[in-house]
This record gives C-alpha cells, structure tokens and sequence, in this order.
C-alpha cells in the first residue's frame, strides 16, 4: 500500500502500522501554523523511536526466507561484519534476535492460517531444533497454542 509514492505496510498479527518517515514531511495548510509544527515534530519524535523495516533489514529478512538464520552466515550474505550489522540493527532499535523471532512467529501464523503443516514441519521450517522449543515459544509470543491459533483463524475469531 502506498500514498503518493510512500510506503505503508499493514502487519496484522502484531497490529502495527509502518510508514515511512517521508510521509511526515509535508505542509498542513489548513492548520494552525504553530500547532502542526508542535504535532509534526511529536510525531517525528515517536517515529524515531520505531524500528526501521527498509533496506537492511529487508534484506535480512529475505535472508530468513532462505532458510539462513545464523547472525555470522547472514553478515556474510549481507557483505559486512557481524560487528556492522549489530551496530545497524541497534540504530534500528532491534536485535538480530528480535528480528528472527518475528519472522518466525509472523510466518508461523500464516502457515497455521493457509496450510494444513502440523507444529513438526513448521518448526523444522523455521529453523528451530525441535518441536517443543517452537511450540513452547509460539505459545508465548502469540498467546495460544498453534493448533488453537489455527481454529481461531480459520474460524475468522479474534486471538485475544
């Protein structure tokens, strides 16, 4: 989705809404001058504190859809040092590991929604060692079990 050239994603399993910066940079002209300029620089504000979801870390996440989850082979991928891209990824204000868990638990939901994969393949999917570990972890993170996330969603009711 996009407004005049600038992206907005929707990511409905965690209910957050990214824009990008360049959104916020334009002119209320039927405002009062002093009070868009209060709101304009909250909103710059808050935007700062948001993580970043372009250029390295799509990349990065495009990395985790190859099936590539270690932080040294994805630095290597990524033509840099681990060093460079923990030092990237703080200034996103994220971890490689916060990174990794979402991707895993966003791609863990949509396949519990669109396939019939039981908790054995999807864990092996996403890398994890073994089935307790992911059904332990997505349990936590989502609220539900995945065989009780699956039901809810294919019966289109609310997780929590």
């Amino acid at each position: 989705l996009g407004i005049d050239g600038v992206d907005i994603v929707w990511s409905s399993q965690f209910n957050q809404v990214e824009i990008d910066k360049s959104f916020f940079q334009f002119s209320l002209p039927f405002s009062n001058p002093k009070s868009a300029l209060s709101n304009r620089k909250a909103i710059q504000a808050q935007l700062k504190n948001l993580k970043v979801n372009r250029g390295g870390l799509r990349s990065l996440r495009s990395l985790f859809k190859k099936g590539i989850y270690q932080m040294e082979v994805c630095a290597l991928e990524l033509n840099t040092s681990v060093t460079t891209l923990k030092r990237y990824l703080t200034s996103a204000n994220t971890t490689f590991g916060q990174e990794l868990m979402t991707y895993r638990i966003e791609e863990a939901c949509w396949l519990a929604t669109y396939t019939n994969e039981g908790t054995d393949i999807v864990s092996e999917k996403l890398g994890y060692q073994d089935t307790n570990s992911f059904t332990r972890i997505f349990k936590r993170e989502v609220g539900l079990t995945f065989k009780s996330y699956r039901e809810r969603r294919r019966h289109n009711t609310p997780t929590k």
